[in-house]
């Protein structure tokens, strides 16, 4: 393990679990077994994880996702007619559902 990477895994952990820049703001509470299962190697560290995510969003015109407008989003699991509900009416921008 090189000492630049000893050193940004370090940086890394010490700011998990604070606020981030993502637009939820923090990590998804489910998946916190997983980011220290995956941190308690020495070779590998993850800086973030999401424990599931469904998005609907408009493609920005900027084509910088962090202009997309999120027309949809969920951590959680739901059903299937939540997310069916959300893609009736949507505008006739050009869209993209993730998950």
């Amino acid at each position: 393990m090189s000492i630049d990477f000893s050193a940004g895994k370090k940086n890394a952990l010490e700011k998990l679990g604070k606020p981030d820049k993502s637009r939820k703001g923090d990590v998804d509470e489910a998946a916190w077994p997983f980011i220290e299962m995956i941190n308690s190697f020495d070779d590998y560290y993850t800086t973030s994880s999401c424990a599931g995510r469904i998005n609907i969003f408009k493609e920005p015109s900027t084509g910088k996702k962090h202009d997309a407008e999120w027309l949809f989003v969920t951590h959680v699991v739901t059903r299937a007619k939540v997310v069916q509900e959300a893609l009736e009416n949507l505008p006739v921008e050009t869209i993209w559902l993730r998950m």
